[in-house]
């Protein structure tokens, strides 16, 4: 996967915290999600809400890592407040 010419990495996560970044449940993702975020020109983390401030057991990257972050679903303003520093954007689903 290092060789090949990524210009934007989508990365998904099943945990997405603040301090603790990025994390998945299954370590085999891992070695190619960190693959695709190193060799990417732009990486954008993706994940609903109900991922925010959760961690799951195979971490896998900082959030700093990520140019953009995009969150679907609706965020409380709570939630909001803990990721107010990073590149988040919120995306509601269509009604």
């Amino acid at each position: 996967m290092r060789k090949l010419g990524i210009n934007k990495a989508f990365i998904s996560a099943g945990g997405v915290h603040p301090a603790r970044g990025a994390s998945c449940s299954n370590f085999h993702e891992i070695a190619v999600k960190q693959a695709a975020i190193e060799t990417a020109m732009e990486c954008i983390l993706v994940a609903d809400a109900s991922k925010l401030g959760s961690l799951k057991p195979a971490f896998f990257a900082n959030l700093d890592a990520f140019s953009r972050i995009i969150i679907g679903g609706s965020v409380s303003s709570e939630m909001r407040k803990l990721f107010k520093s990073l590149p988040v954007e919120y995306a509601r689903k269509a009604d």
